[in-house]
């Protein structure tokens, strides 16, 4: 969609951790001592280029050559950032040039850029990079953090550069062991199952590989853990006498019993034994078992499904909860049956004795109690029950401190007002209680200002604190942003107050964070910019605190002064690539200073601080976007601008905005029928929320294919969803379309146009 003012929604959060949801972030830019980023050489070099016909991709490429010239001239001046920067607009130029891939990664890591490094490795990856320590130094680096599916990119690099000589050495085998693991946990079995035949082969042949007893002891870590997931990759990829080697080297190793007879009942099932695969469950029921967790439950019910006695499960389950009522596994799989019978009350029984589980003493089953919680929430609206209601809320607060881990349950029982008023009649009562169940009164304050009773919420709000007046500071946290979306101002009286009675000194940043916010959202501006003033005096060179205020500005429309403000911050931490918080700081000053070019009119302002955000992080969304755009707004670069605008819609499909601007890169380039179904597409997810410009390309579109009454409908739409303090502009020019609509049906009626 369009580079036109989108307020930014990022987090409004602090480097401390504090994550302040669906509110703006901002940051800094590259060359603040001057009025606006210093252009690459891109246009002066085209100007030193002959004119000879060419096609655009020819065009592309001519032009990265010239900036690839020019960046070595910079690398060799030692002006290593420069020449990067050009680096990087070359490749995308050239995005199928693997000497410039490997400039940029090399300059990267150079520069310390660790993070931008990656992402154009992953690049060379993709391209055919020949470096294979590099890519295993990649591979690595990315299992310690997380990104599994990136990591096994770039191990499997690493098998295709190995000569046939490299492929009979340890350090292949523990690759592909890492390989296998990898695919394993990404449940990509097949693939897993194929490397752990490589891996057991090898060990059955370790002088041939070089495998000694350290490189064996590497290689299985925990033996039994090891075949036991090697045996369900083979289990899952249908290898079966290989799964059952597997189980039982394991079962040799760890002597587990139960988890032996939950395999052998696995298996049993798998050779199409279900007799045999039921006594296999009944020995692990028996021996009492919870190593497997909610499995073995799952298994049992497949296993009666194949018997044809479905209707044993519940019973079974019911009675293998009387003999081991502390298995929370059991009985969390047993109110999931109990629920899917819609038997309610007996699941919320079940269900309750769950949720009430000893998380000190046991951390590891938050994620046990957090879905016995939200299968509670649907019981009580099932049942009408404002009393079960009000107890699966309360524990949620107790064990969660806010209510998001059952939102969407909630969600629809909110909408079942009769449910919700009994729930806050009976809070009100509880009012008058000096030992009112404090998780209880909590969730009801929040619940009652989404159901659009502020007044009650302060009220249960400020009996929570006299409950608990130690956990005053999180009480006024949790109330202050429940106002904040829909009552600000009130939420800025909850914020102050916080402030002024100090609550919490070690949190009065986070609180003036959200008083300015609050104060912004309500149109104090000149009242938020002085609290934000404190924040940062409060909290001294933390630049996601110092963007704020640009922010408020900027969202105040108080355009110049935003864009001095992300100036100052971008020269302060535009070059601090140390912490990933801060680049995205700076990434999000740079988007909206692109914004405010466009508002400005300075178009060549806003496409250069997308291209330093593209150079930064070649694959974001939102300056591929906003990126192409611009330039199909302006009818130049065509055929990059729908590339890039096509990455846009594949990260984010029903991103309308992205949907528009597809639609119309294409509509320029003449391919009106298709730009057609993404316009319409765009128009119907916005819904209730039209936007203006959306609305006017759609009329664009309709008018070029001769429907001129659906364009008019579309455009006279337009004018009234356009903002006219920001978008004048656009506004004059559709009124002259309706005009020129108006004048072309009056000549229609006098049969001077056919």
């Amino acid at each position: 969609m369009t580079v036109r003012i989108v307020f930014v929604v990022l987090a409004w959060g602090m480097a401390s951790g504090v994550a302040f949801a669906g509110l703006p972030l901002v940051a800094p830019p590259v060359s603040p001592a001057k009025e606006q980023p210093a252009p690459l050489v891109l246009d002066r070099i085209e100007e030193t280029l002959p004119p000879l016909p060419r096609s655009p991709e020819e065009e592309d490429r001519l032009r990265a050559q010239a900036l690839f010239a020019t960046a070595r001239i910079k690398q060799r001046q030692g002006k290593l950032a420069e020449a990067l920067a050009l680096y990087q607009r070359a490749f995308r130029l050239d995005p199928h040039s693997y000497p410039i891939l490997e400039e940029i990664v090399a300059l990267s890591f150079r520069l310390k850029r660790a993070d931008q490094a990656i992402r154009y490795a992953e690049k060379a990856a993709q391209l055919g990079g020949q470096n294979r320590r590099f890519f295993q130094v990649l591979a690595d680096f990315l299992v310690q953090a997380g990104r599994l599916e990136k990591a096994i990119q770039f191990y499997r690099r690493v098998l295709e550069l190995e000569s046939p000589q490299e492929k009979k050495t340890a350090q292949h085998v523990l690759v592909v062991m890492q390989l296998g693991r990898l695919y394993a946990v990404t449940k990509r079995y097949r693939e897993a199952a194929q490397a752990f035949r490589e891996v057991l082969h090898a060990l059955e042949n370790a002088k041939q590989y070089g495998i000694d007893a350290r490189v064996r002891a590497r290689l299985l870590g925990n033996a039994g853990a090891t075949y036991r997931l090697m045996g369900r990759a083979f289990l899952e990829a249908g290898e079966l006498n290989r799964a059952e080697e597997a189980f039982r080297t394991a079962h040799a190793v760890s002597r587990d019993q139960p988890t032996w007879q939950y395999h052998q009942a696995l298996l049993a099932l798998r050779r199409g034994k279900p007799k045999q695969a039921l006594e296999h469950l009944e020995e692990y029921f028996q021996l009492k078992g919870t190593s497997r967790r909610q499995e073995p439950y799952e298994l049992l019910q497949q296993v009666l499904e194949k018997l044809g006695r479905k209707n044993e499960l519940i019973p079974r389950l019911e009675k293998l909860h009387q003999a081991d009522p502390k298995n929370v596994y059991l009985a969390l799989f047993l109110g999931k049956r109990l629920v899917e019978a819609r038997q309610w009350k007996k699941a919320a029984a079940v269900l309750e004795q769950v949720a009430s589980t000893d998380l000190k003493a046991t951390p590891d089953h938050a994620p046990l109690v957090g879905q016995a919680l939200r299968l509670l929430v649907q019981s009580a609206r099932q049942l009408q029950d404002a009393e079960l209601l009000a107890r699966a809320l309360g524990r949620t607060i107790d064990v969660a401190g806010e209510l998001d881990p059952v939102e969407e349950e909630l969600k629809v029982a909110l909408e079942q007002k009769p449910l919700v008023e009994k729930l806050l009649q009976r809070a009100e009562k509880q009012l008058q209680q000096a030992k009112a169940d404090f998780g209880q009164v909590v969730a009801a304050a929040l619940v009652a200002v989404r159901a659009g009773k502020p007044d009650l919420a302060r009220k249960l709000f400020l009996h929570a604190i006299k409950l608990r007046p130690d956990e005053e500071a999180a009480l006024l946290m949790n109330w202050g942003l429940a106002l904040l979306e829909d009552y600000p101002r009130q939420a800025a009286e909850v914020f102050r107050r916080a402030v002024e009675q100090k609550v919490n000194p070690d949190g009065q940043v986070a609180f003036l964070l959200y008083w300015a916010l609050s104060l912004e959202l309500s149109g104090q501006t000149d009242e938020a910019l002085k609290v934000i003033d404190r924040a940062i005096a409060a909290a001294p060179g933390n630049p996601q605190i110092e963007s704020r205020k640009p922010w408020i500005l900027y969202h105040a429309g108080r355009y110049e002064e935003a864009r001095r403000g992300f100036l100052k911050l971008l020269e302060k931490y535009g070059d601090n690539y140390e912490n990933e918080a801060v680049r995205q700081v700076v990434r999000t000053a740079r988007m909206i200073l692109s914004n405010i070019a466009v508002i400005r009119d300075n178009l060549p302002e806003a496409e250069e601080w997308l291209e330093q955000v593209l150079d930064e992080f070649p694959d974001d969304p939102g300056a591929l976007n906003d990126l192409g755009y611009l330039w199909a707004d302006q009818g130049k670069h065509l055929h990059r601008a729908l590339e890039m605008i096509r990455k846009a819609v594949a990260a984010e499909p029903d991103n309308a905005a992205y949907l528009d601007s597809l639609g119309w890169v294409l509509y320029r380039l003449g391919r009106v029928e298709e730009a057609l179904k993404y316009l319409e597409r765009a128009v119907e997810l916005l819904g209730q929320d039209p936007d203006g410009v959306v609305l006017d390309h759609l009329g664009d579109v309709y008018h070029t294919l001769g429907q001129h009454d659906r364009a008019v409908q579309m455009w006279q739409r337009a004018l009234k969803a356009l903002d006219p303090k920001i978008e004048q502009k656009k506004i004059d020019q559709v009124r002259r379309k309706l005009q020129r609509a108006k004048a072309s049906q009056g000549r229609r009626r006098q049969g001077t146009v056919r």
